[in-house]
């Protein structure tokens, strides 16, 4: 049987995207996807008109945070959430740094 594993994260954020609190976290964001796009088994992830793969405006709140991406594999995922930028990015969301940051 073929399948693939489809990843989603949807939050309220406690600022708006554009806050100066929350820019650890945004400021991660494109390196991530990048990383993401780059890593073996990945196969498709949600982007906007804008090409902006951070979708504010998915439903009707505004500090909505949405991602989705499809993967071939569980491990394929678990390399992605493991990966130093990846941490650094969830370690800024919680306003901490995390183990891998200097």
């Amino acid at each position: 049987m073929d399948y693939h594993l489809a990843q989603v994260n949807i939050a309220i954020a406690r600022y708006a995207y554009d806050d100066p609190r929350f820019a650890g976290f945004v400021d991660n964001l494109d390196g991530v996807y990048d990383l993401a796009e780059s890593t073996p088994g990945f196969v498709w992830c949600h982007i906007t008109v804008d090409d902006d793969s951070e979708a504010k405006q998915v439903f009707a709140e505004p500090n909505l945070v949405f991602n989705m991406s499809v993967w071939e594999t569980q491990q394929a995922l678990r390399e992605l959430a493991s990966a130093p930028v990846a941490e650094d990015s969830i370690a800024a969301r919680a306003g901490q740094p995390s183990e891998t940051s200097s």
